[in-house]
């Protein structure tokens, strides 16, 4: 496992984050049994901390074909100031978009997005959303997404759409990890989150050099990096 570049300067805590370049950046987590069909299993979690530049139309995470239209899942933000959560169903996805409480560009921000096996939820710096643009629950069963890789800042396989930003720590977890229709204190974004029994993949991404992705989870579903650069704050 890589050491973390985290120094503390001037009395404060810097850690490294990896910067998405908006044309090349992308994590690639590949595909891997503890990765694969994830909603097939029921409730889950995805949260972590990131940082748009801009809000034209990308995909944050996506585990899926393009455009989400046979199987996996994604997470996406569009030049109309959407966030959304999809999960393709056979009959019926999964959607979540909220408008009214999208993060602004030029901010950090920590975003939570629970599956509880039929309808999709969002969490904005720890405030579940109370109105959606567009609410959908999945029907006809989920389909396999095991012929696909799991990307942080980019669309599915062999397409673009890359995130222009800055991204923390990324997590995904069994379950409802942090309590949907309960509003919470996010965890740091300076502090790596506890590995837990329902720790799926937890990438810090505070390796400051090179481009390993580390997942510090019993699953060691490491990443690899393509295109990025390292910043600290």
């Amino acid at each position: 496992m890589r050491m973390s570049l985290m120094t503390v300067l001037g009395g404060g805590l810097k850690r490294p984050y990896l910067i998405f370049n908006g044309t090349s950046t992308y994590v690639n987590f590949g595909s891997a049994a503890s990765l694969d069909d994830i909603p097939t299993a029921g409730a889950f979690t995805i949260d972590g901390w990131t940082y748009f530049e801009n809000v034209a139309s990308k995909y944050l995470i996506s585990k899926a074909d393009v455009n989400v239209a046979t199987a996996g899942f994604a997470v996406i933000y569009s030049a109309g100031a959407a966030f959304s959560f999809t999960i393709k169903g056979v009959t019926t996805n999964a959607v979540a978009a909220i408008t009214t409480s999208t993060p602004a560009a030029g901010v950090w921000f920590h975003y939570a997005l629970y599956f509880d096996g039929t309808t999709n939820w969002i969490a904005i710096n720890g405030t579940w959303a109370s109105s959606y643009s567009t609410k959908t629950n999945i029907s006809g069963g989920i389909p396999s997404d095991a012929s696909y890789s799991l990307f942080l800042g980019k669309r599915g396989e062999g397409w673009t759409n890359y995130h222009t930003g800055k991204h923390g720590w990324l997590r995904i977890s069994t379950g409802n990890q942090l309590g949907y229709n309960t509003n919470f204190t996010p965890p740091a974004r300076k502090t790596t989150p506890a590995i837990d029994a329902n720790t799926i993949l937890l990438a810090p991404l505070n390796e400051g050099t090179g481009t390993a992705a580390d997942d510090i989870s019993v699953n060691n579903n490491n990443g690899t990096i393509t295109g990025g650069t390292w910043g600290q704050d």
